[in-house]
């Protein structure tokens, strides 16, 4: 273990330096969004969303939001992650090591994960998990052993998060392409072998997991949640195998799930996926055999799928930038490529140093992206507080308010405009723009302003003449948005919808 770590300090020291830089404005601050408002004491959904592993995480991690602690164990944990994947992979140019820690590090999806500072920690035991999965399948040697616990592995991160599936299969096909482009023609049926024992293992964890989540839900006597029921789409598989491609195609050129930010990161990923092309081309007239390049051509065409393994059964509508940390493995197929390329000649010199340069630009981009979004959160956090500690205020001071009394909010508060020009970009999942709005409002008034009013229902104030007289009140900010019908407290805060 000690020589593990010495091995590897300069990647965890590079990975937690590059963390700090990304998340220290995060983690130094409680910055909301709408999850967090309600599951500050939780881990969120968990059994009903076929997470029941991670309903058990509070006893490694606590049910308490903890920016610091939580966000730096997390950065450790992820450093961590990115050193058994240089190790899974053997990438022993030191500046590509410590790029590919640095990229894993300040990931978009680990950016929006920390979003939700309740349970990043225990999601970053899951990638770690799902990581695992792969070094213990590629690296033990007993038979049975070298499926048993890369089984209970997978189905342990599946149990946290079932979102790091695709790191699993891609890291898995891009094992079998590094074989592929080391091996000698003759031993092509020993890379089909292993091609075949990681899928039965990605089959059988999947299949192990889906059977004990359908028996958890029945011993706590649930279901599947609305949410996670719906999001089910496996029924039309060539539709949502085509969606994997497509979407891969988006990431590159429309951006989607903001997992490229715009502008220069976007130009480097593409001239970067030129340069991987050209490597892969060139790995395949150098080894000249053609079962070996079938192989290898049929592994990258198989690529796109692999990164969006999870469209062949979640619908796109419901998946975002945390779900689609496949993507990731991009940068493990460039760093794959340029190993199995390396050479002395003066134009492969230049193709490493430009990949390295990319990928270093890439990780200012995502640290840049990251620091933006915290920034748009402190904002989204100070205009709610304002703007309902003024509401309470003026609540606190109406005539007849008493501790009988309830506030119906009515109608929506539009956006603070005179930002908008500045936060149009970046779009990552679970980063608000605004929370004026939010489903957790009770509980962010509750936790956040120790407001403790009971909240009144839109069904109360459904009368006629209640309906009449809202329709004749402003709207906030102006004098007039707050009226009292009996004990109802009525808080006007834009027209009701139709």
């Amino acid at each position: 273990m000690n020589n593990l770590l010495e091995k590897h300090k300069q990647h965890l020291g590079a990975g937690i330096f590059v963390g700090l830089l990304s998340y220290l404005y995060m983690m130094t601050n409680k910055l909301p969004n709408w999850d967090e408002a309600v599951s500050m004491f939780s881990k969120g959904t968990t059994i009903s969303s076929g997470r029941w592993v991670l309903e058990y995480m509070d006893i490694l991690f606590p049910n308490f939001s903890l920016p610091w602690l939580w966000g730096f164990v997390s950065i450790v944990i992820v450093s961590l992650s990115a050193c058994v994947t240089i190790e899974i992979f053997k990438i022993t140019e030191k500046y590509l090591q410590c790029a590919i820690a640095g990229l894993m590090v300040s990931f978009p999806a680990l950016i929006s994960s920390y979003a939700y500072m309740f349970t990043v920690e225990a999601y970053a035991i899951g990638l770690l998990l799902a990581v695992m999965t792969v070094y213990t399948a590629a690296s033990l040697r007993k038979k049975g052993v070298r499926i048993i616990v890369p089984v209970v592995l997978l189905v342990l991160s599946l149990g946290i998060y079932q979102a790091y599936l695709p790191i699993v299969v891609s890291y898995f096909l891009i094992l079998v392409l590094q074989k592929a482009l080391n091996i000698k023609p003759e031993d092509i049926k020993t890379v089909l072998f292993d091609g075949i024992r990681y899928v039965f293992i990605i089959i059988v964890g999947g299949l192990l997991y889906f059977v004990i989540t359908k028996r958890v839900l029945i011993l706590f006597d649930t279901q599947f949640n609305s949410i996670a029921s719906d999001a089910m789409g496996w029924q039309d598989l060539l539709y949502n195998i085509g969606n994997a491609y497509k979407y891969f195609a988006c990431f590159f050129l429309k951006r989607s799930f903001s997992l490229i930010a715009p502008g220069l990161s976007q130009a480097i990923h593409l001239v970067c996926g030129g340069l991987t092309i050209a490597l892969l081309l060139k790995s395949c007239i150098r080894i000249g055999n053609t079962k070996v390049n079938a192989i290898i051509i049929l592994l990258i065409g198989l690529f796109p799928l692999a990164v969006n393994s999870l469209f062949i059964v979640i619908k796109p509508k419901y998946l975002g930038t945390m779900e689609s940390y496949g993507f990731f493995a991009v940068y493990v197929l460039a760093a794959v490529l340029m190993e199995a390329n390396s050479s002395k000649t003066a134009a492969h010199e230049w193709v490493r140093k430009i990949m390295v340069a990319s990928m270093v630009l890439v990780i200012t981009v995502n640290v840049y992206t990251a620091n933006r979004c915290w920034l748009q959160m402190e904002f989204a956090y100070e205009n709610m507080k304002a703007t309902y500690s003024t509401i309470i205020t003026q609540v606190n001071m109406m005539p007849g308010f008493d501790e009988n009394s309830k506030i119906v909010f009515v109608g929506e508060l539009p956006d603070n405009q005179s930002l908008e020009p500045f936060f149009d970009e970046p779009e990552l999942e679970g980063i608000p723009y605004s929370l004026l709005n939010i489903y957790s409002r009770e509980y962010f008034l509750k936790r956040y302003l120790n407001c403790n009013i009971p909240m009144g229902s839109i069904d109360e104030v459904q009368d006629e003449e209640i309906l009449k007289g809202i329709q004749d009140m402003n709207c906030y900010p102006y004098y007039g948005y707050i009226s009292m019908r009996n004990h109802l407290i009525i808080v006007k805060l834009g027209e009701m919808m139709q």
